[in-house]
């Protein structure tokens, strides 16, 4: 439970799409049921970023518009991106893809030394939430 402008709101996450059972999950229960979907990706690893592209394309044709947010992980690993070249997804191809589909796009890191953009994240969720509840409401008055 956060408090974030002056309401107090239940935040449930559900890692579910790394594992067999969490496909399931997302199939089914998961798909439909969430006000926000974060489509995290390695920046070293295209196949990742790849299967979240067809991550995306199930969530957009839900009638219940979702917020979506494009998130890159492991951008600051110290290994060269010269060396990953095939794999690497460059800042070009995910900005296009997010604005081509008028999505949200965050970086996060888990390497203490840089500013880890989690928390950032995490507001950004949040206030999309309030900002689309309020716009759903105010619809009703």
């Amino acid at each position: 439970t956060v408090k974030i402008n002056n309401k107090i709101i239940k935040v449930l996450f559900w890692d579910s799409v790394g594992y067999e059972e969490g496909k399931q999950l997302f199939g089914g229960w998961i798909k439909g049921n969430c006000d926000a979907y974060l489509i995290s990706y390695d920046a070293f690893n295209r196949n990742s970023f790849n299967n979240g592209i067809k991550i995306y394309e199930e969530l957009k044709f839900m009638s219940k518009k979702p917020i979506i947010i494009l998130v890159r992980n492991k951008y600051d690993l110290e290994i060269s991106k010269e060396s990953k070249i095939n794999d690497f997804v460059s800042d070009e191809e995910t900005l296009e893809f997010a604005d081509k589909n008028n999505i949200k796009f965050a970086h996060v890191s888990s390497i203490d030394k840089y500013e880890n953009g989690i928390k950032e994240l995490l507001t950004l969720v949040l206030n999309q939430i309030l900002k689309e509840e309020t716009k759903f409401n105010s619809n009703f008055k």
